[in-house]
């Protein structure tokens, strides 16, 4: 019996197919053929060759249709083939051994439909000859075909998930939860994946720092660490042996048959952050799963770069860039959130109200450029005097704003003096000397029923009180 062939695959070739080592001289005798069929009930034909070279091919089928004729044994069987060539025999299809089944079976259809299934000859190396059924390679076409849609309906369901995951994250350009959405579509795309983890670059510590996991607890995200081929952020200096069949996928096996998946995330050449992926099982990731999962780290790199551009831009819509403070947009919507929750829970709240002296006069008098680094200057020593929690803004012109959540009136106060005290003793050198800059401030205490709006007022109004013109 025939030989089942396992592991067929696009690639494989008829030398994988079982064949027959049949060949007989144009000198033998038809009952010579008959002998070598009845030894073996599978051989589909036989090789006629004459001094070495092929002359032509006996179908088994073919043959005994002649000899069952009537008078057929008479004239078949003690006759040589070379006489009997014309009638039993056919030309024959000569395919070298390292012919893939797929082509051999196209090349065996493409004969006359009389000649589908006659047998083929494989010409291995050193010009060694065998005989192959045809009927075995159509079926082992079949079965690759059937493997091959297989295949593709897999393919198409992995695509049908990489487009959802990929619709989930061009969906968002809010990082954290773009992050998120990352980890759980890779371990959705890659199902032999359990946990996850993303790393972005670091420009100031130099180094990939750990920015989101999942399946992770607080322990293993905390002693995660990247290898060593990572230290270095050029894609380029990561060496060729952990690479996949995919240039920008990376495997580390570690113990216990566990495996872990590094997916670059890449802009240009540079690697500006790295997908972790590990598998707790022995299961082998494929090669179509690791292509996919090279297709979905480009895209999450690229959502990644526009979320992070996302957050650039609107940073940069509520700073002002002269002081790094939160402009007068980027104060509101802080501190209406602060407001309502002072009065949600009965907190108390302040609103510091800041103006420099004599602004205008500076300005004039030695030039615009000075008057930006004075401005510059005190929204420095507004930063360095706050908390964390504290609000401070570029109001406006000259005007600074500061929101003090949890503080009373009085607590208020005294900050507002040590602020008063600290711009005073601030010398601000220019090439027309020395100026002494001092401010005025006005403030205000949030009550149960005032808005933002109100409590600014009256900040805006205690302080123009208390202006030095």
């Amino acid at each position: 019996m025939y030989q089942e062939i396992n592991d067929l695959t696009i690639y494989s070739t008829i030398a994988e197919i079982p064949s027959f080592d049949a060949s007989i001289s144009v000198k033998a005798l038809g009952s010579d053929v008959a002998l070598l069929f009845q030894h073996n009930y599978f051989l589909p034909g036989v090789i006629i060759v004459d001094d070495d070279e092929i002359v032509g091919v006996i179908h088994r089928n073919k043959f005994y249709e002649k000899v069952g004729r009537p008078f057929g044994v008479e004239i078949y069987m003690c006759r040589t083939i070379e006489i009997l060539m014309d009638n039993i025999s056919s030309v024959p299809l000569i395919l070298p051994s390292n012919t893939t089944i797929i082509e051999a079976a196209e090349a065996a259809l493409s004969r006359s439909f009389e000649l589908y299934y006659e047998p083929i000859v494989v010409k291995f190396p050193n010009n060694h000859l065998r005989i192959l059924d045809a009927y075995v390679l159509l079926s082992n076409q079949s079965k690759i075909l059937k493997i091959m849609n297989e295949q593709i309906k897999k393919q198409k369901e992995k695509m049908e998930i990489l487009n959802q995951a990929t619709n989930n994250l061009v969906s968002t350009l809010e990082l954290n939860i773009l992050l998120e959405r990352i980890l759980t579509a890779a371990i959705t795309t890659l199902p032999v994946a359990e946990k996850g983890a993303i790393y972005l670059w670091d420009d100031q510590k130099q180094e990939f720092y750990l920015n989101a996991s999942y399946g992770l607890n607080a322990n293993d995200a905390t002693v995660l660490t990247l290898p060593n081929f990572f230290s270095q952020k050029d894609i380029n200096s990561i060496p060729n042996r952990n690479k996949t069949k995919d240039d920008n996928l990376f495997i580390e096996e570690i113990k216990n048959e566990h495996s872990q998946l590094f997916v670059p995330l890449i802009e240009g050449h540079k690697t500006f952050g790295v997908l972790f992926l590990e598998s707790n099982s022995n299961k082998m990731i494929s090669d179509d799963d690791l292509q996919l999962l090279s297709i979905f780290g480009a895209t999450a790199a690229a959502a990644i770069q526009n979320a992070k551009l996302h957050e650039e831009v609107k940073k940069l819509s509520i700073i002002d860039p002269l002081t790094g403070l939160y402009n007068r947009r980027g104060f509101y919507q802080i501190a209406e959130i602060e407001v309502e929750r002072a009065k949600r829970y009965q907190r108390p709240l302040s609103i510091v109200m800041i103006d420099i002296d004599r602004f205008k006069s500076i300005n004039d008098k030695y030039g615009h450029g000075i008057g930006d680094h004075v401005i510059s200057t005190i929204g420095k020593i507004c930063r360095g005097s706050t908390r964390s929690s504290d609000i401070c803004c570029r109001f406006g012109g000259e005007e600074f704003i500061i929101l003090l959540p949890e503080n009373e009136i009085h607590t208020a106060q005294q900050f507002a003096e040590r602020l008063c005290r600290q711009v005073a003793q601030t010398p601000h050198s220019t090439p027309l000397g020395t100026i002494n800059i001092t401010i005025s401030l006005g403030l205000a205490q949030l009550s149960s029923n005032q808005s933002l709006d109100e409590i600014i007022d009256c900040a805006d109004k205690a302080m123009y009180a208390a202006k030095v013109w």
